[in-house]
């Protein structure tokens, strides 16, 4: 399934997706997340496309939107310029905010498109940020469980599982709810395939195993700090760069878990709001402890 040209993004359903810049993690507080989708609610008003999904995660988001009449890159390009002024300004730094441009893949079959949604409404469980898809905010699934209509378009997806509201709502929870591993041999794919008569034979599933492997995330800095810090008020010291005393026994417990899973000083130094300096002196210090 290779990318189209930029110019053909348009009277087309995409699945668009972009990261931080250096894997950072732009999106590490809530009032990030709030942001963007603000952003998104912003531009969806001023440019003619459709949202059906989205997630927001620690250092990347995924959207699957409906162009129109307004071409993709018009429309990407507001979002992330916003974004990114937004991003430097609070944090006081200048430079690249993502990491080149956005990416993105056209949805060409009804089973993909669901399949799709399913896979962006799970990133954080496959991320180890939570267990189950009701305890992240941050992504469209709770439209779809509730039917609320202030930013998406969920009737596209939920009218192909079904003509009654109530069983296509119960058919999409069975089919993001099930945990199955996403690099399996397809066999979710093939379900939902079934699922709708989809017979068509084609290579969508090389494509689409590719494609779920290019974002791939650390085990989430976010999913260590909330289970190091238990206190949300020292979490929230901690990740304003707070260096209060009596916060630097569980700071360095995450930095060691962060070191063990493999994040440079550089990623956990921009996570906790402080130089990479600190960290290594805060390392250097402890050295007995680690």
């Amino acid at each position: 399934m290779p990318r189209l040209p930029r110019e053909a993004m348009t009277d087309s359903i995409c699945h668009v997706y972009q990261r931080g810049n250096n894997k950072e993690f732009i999106f590490a507080k809530d009032e990030d997340k709030s942001f963007f989708i603000h952003e998104i609610k912003e531009y969806n008003e001023k440019f003619d496309f459709e949202i059906f999904a989205f997630v927001i995660m620690s250092n990347h988001y995924h959207m699957i939107i409906k162009l129109n009449n307004n071409p993709l890159d018009k429309i990407m390009l507001n979002i992330n310029s916003k974004f990114a002024r937004y991003y430097n300004k609070r944090n006081e730094r200048t430079g690249h905010v993502f990491e080149s441009r956005y990416q993105c893949k056209k949805v060409d079959s009804d089973a993909y498109l669901i399949w799709l949604l399913r896979y962006v409404h799970r990133n954080p469980i496959r991320a180890k940020m939570v267990e189950k898809l009701d305890d992240y905010k941050w992504s469209s699934h709770h439209f779809y469980k509730s039917n609320n209509k202030s930013l998406l378009n969920t009737e596209f997806i939920l009218n192909m599982l079904s003509s009654d509201k109530l069983k296509a709502r119960k058919r999409y929870l069975q089919i993001v709810s099930t945990d199955r591993s996403y690099y399996d041999d397809g066999e979710n794919y093939e379900r939902i395939r079934e699922l709708l008569g989809d017979q068509k034979n084609s290579n969508e599933m090389s494509a689409i195993f590719h494609m779920s492997k290019e974002i791939k995330e650390n085990k989430s800095l976010e999913y260590i700090s909330k289970r190091i810090f238990k206190d949300k008020i020292k979490l929230n010291l901690i990740l304003s760069g707070s260096k209060r005393r009596d916060l630097t026994k569980q700071k360095l417990e995450f930095v060691k878990e962060a070191i063990r899973q493999k994040y440079t000083l550089k990623e956990i130094s921009g996570y906790l709001n402080n130089s990479e300096a600190a960290i290594s002196l805060l390392l250097s210090r402890n050295k007995k402890e680690i």
